[in-house]
């Protein structure tokens, strides 16, 4: 496979375009989340009870995390 090369005109310097990889994927896949930690959060009720929306800030370590209220998935991270 050729890579394309380009010229930088103000260096010189040549730049070689690497391919792009098919089928990379942009986000973890399911199957990746099999062995990861899981942990449960409640919300005590009279935390919902106000008028407005209620922020929930979880911290973690790691570079991966989905957020699941009752089953559904309503935020995920990764990079």
């Amino acid at each position: 496979m050729s890579r394309a090369r380009s010229t930088s005109a103000m260096s010189g310097m040549v730049n070689e375009a690497r391919p792009r990889r098919a089928n990379r994927a942009s986000a973890p896949r399911d199957a990746g989340f099999d062995g990861a930690a899981v942990y449960r959060i409640t919300v005590p009720p009279a935390a919902l009870e106000a008028d407005g929306e209620v922020l929930l800030r979880l911290s973690y370590t790691g570079d991966v995390a989905r957020v699941y209220i009752n089953g559904q998935l309503v935020a995920d991270h990764f990079w």
